[in-house]
């Protein structure tokens, strides 16, 4: 486990479980690893991000993958981004869902992270508030 350097999370990072504290599950699919993220209230961009150092992993991992979708249960609506960069660069997108719903298809991201410094995991609140919002990072990982 990785500690982030920075977080906004409603409830905070919750690990290896859901927000309610039960098994992670997407579409009916239980994962036995993830963080669980939900947007804060945050003016015009209801949103909650994770950020980690990728330093220490230069030269030793290449990859993060996860399967990212809506906790099942959960009625609200996200979207996910994952950001990089390298020293003080502006954040630049390497991944974007639509906007995603409880019975929804997961999706797998692949994001390449050889030379960066810095990886954010985002999510917003899909536009109509964070009421339930129970974004899962299903079996999040360096490779």
């Amino acid at each position: 486990h990785t500690p982030p350097i920075k977080q906004m999370v409603h409830g905070g990072i919750i690990r290896d479980q859901s927000y309610h504290r039960g098994r992670l599950c997407l579409v009916g699919v239980e994962f036995p690893k993830g963080l669980t993220t939900h947007p804060e209230t945050a003016g015009p961009k209801n949103h909650a991000e994770v950020i980690y150092d990728m330093t220490p992993f230069q030269g030793k991992r290449t990859t993060f993958k996860t399967t990212v979708g809506v906790q099942q249960g959960s009625p609200g609506s996200v979207t996910f981004q994952v950001f990089v960069r390298t020293g003080e660069e502006a954040w630049r997108e390497v991944f974007k869902t639509g906007v995603m719903a409880e019975e929804m298809t997961p999706r797998n991201v692949s994001v390449p992270i050889t030379g960066v410094d810095q990886l954010r995991l985002y999510v917003t609140d899909g536009g109509d508030g964070i009421g339930s919002d129970h974004a899962v990072w299903a079996m999040a990982r360096l490779e």
